[in-house]
């Protein structure tokens, strides 16, 4: 079946009335030819007796969960967006609890973060993003009308372009390909293959109502900014809960006891490896690249700032951003940090936690300690693929 899907899309050129190469954030439609199979082709793998019925699938070797009926209105609203707002596109997809209420996300959403991570690390701060042509100039007040990239099309602005830049471009149609490869229709529903169930732990709440609060969520298969939310395999409920507790005494008053609505709704699960995760795995590699990122952002633009953390540690900060601007949505590609985890998590902390893609609650000092002190006792890490240095970018 032939669907039309936008995707972000990033490459570089001359606009019209520049005096120099720009780089260029836009909406990219993309045709994929979607697989149809039909119902008897996939096995359940994991049910949820939610007020929305909840299934995952496994078909190929692969997981899926499903998008909706295809072409609902509600299932192509999640194909037609490449972009979307800031204080949703970070949080990861929801189950269908609160009666079959949740919000989900744009199929864009990995592949939007990632882009948006990689703008972040080649720029002093996220201004690279937002300075990308066309520009989108910051509105304050009431008057005006903020302006959407998803406006910004492909096939409305190339005819005005020079000098694309070919390899580039080449990168990020096989971006957009390897996403829409995910894709499968059965018998009329959308799916989509997806990253394992997971246990969420994130701080919710501000000030004096501020909690940790459990939930299941998917794992993302982005780098998750937001490190107070930690991810635990469904096995592992009693390991979310000891974080939960502990995070919660380090809430900006941390009066509020945490909250586990992990048995809101029962849920029944088949043996598979599908299903599972490197809990420990998972934690030191998002953390490194992320804190990594951030360090060598710093240094980069700080003078003195690498002779104060030293050139070791400085060295593993800019592998560190290196392979974080390489990686994407694949989690099984994703490679052992365990090598730099404790060289970026003490630059970080030598630094002065500086603010950066991280976002780290209050009490940001014992917060972040905690995040780091996770992220380093860990042992040896084996769901990751491993890159050996001369291998990694």
């Amino acid at each position: 079946m032939k669907i039309d899907i936008r995707y972000p899309f990033r490459f570089s050129a001359l606009p019209p009335r520049c005096s120099g190469r720009k780089d260029l954030f836009v909406s990219f439609l993309h045709t994929a030819d979607v697989p149809e199979i039909s119902a008897r082709e996939v096995s359940t793998l994991f049910e949820a007796a939610t007020e929305t019925p909840y299934r995952l699938v496994e078909y190929d070797g692969r997981l899926f969960r499903k998008l909706g009926r295809f072409p609902d209105e509600n299932t192509s609203r999640l194909l037609d967006r490449a972009f979307q707002r800031e204080e949703e596109r970070n949080s990861p997809w929801p189950f269908t609890f609160e009666s079959g209420g949740a919000s989900p996300r744009p199929v864009s959403q990995p592949l939007r973060n990632h882009l948006s991570h990689r703008f972040y690390l080649e720029g002093d701060n996220r201004a690279k993003e937002l300075e990308a042509w066309p520009f989108i100039p910051v509105i304050t007040g009431m008057r005006g009308r903020r302006v959407s990239r998803n406006e910004f099309r492909f096939e409305d602005l190339v005819g005005k372009l020079v000098d694309i830049d070919g390899v580039e471009f080449a990168k990020g149609r096989a971006e957009h390909a390897a996403e829409a490869a995910k894709l499968l229709v059965v018998e009329g529903d959308l799916w989509i293959e997806t990253p394992p169930p997971a246990i969420s732990v994130s701080l919710q709440g501000h000030a004096s109502t501020a909690r940790m609060v459990m939930e299941l969520t998917h794992l993302p298969n982005w780098l998750d900014a937001d490190l107070d939310r930690q991810y635990f395999p469904l096995s592992d409920h009693a390991g979310a809960l000891e974080y939960a507790e502990r995070a919660t005494k380090l809430t900006h008053t941390g009066t509020e006891p945490f909250e586990d609505y992990t048995h809101e709704r029962p849920f029944r699960t088949e043996a598979s490896h599908l299903l599972s995760f490197d809990g420990d795995g998972y934690s030191c590699t998002r953390t490194t690249l992320v804190l990594g990122g951030d360090v060598a952002r710093w240094i980069t633009y700080t003078d003195g700032l690498a002779e104060k953390v030293g050139d070791d540690r400085a060295r593993s900060a800019m592998l560190a951003r290196d392979t974080a601007k390489a990686i994407g949505t694949d989690i099984s590609q994703w490679p052992d940090m365990s090598d730099l985890v404790h060289d970026v998590t003490e630059a970080w902390k030598m630094t002065g936690r500086k603010p950066g893609w991280a976002n780290i609650p209050a009490n940001r000092h014992a917060f972040g300690s905690m995040i780091c002190e996770r992220a380093a006792d860990v042992g040896k890490i084996s769901v990751f693929a491993t890159l050996t240095g001369e291998n990694r970018p």
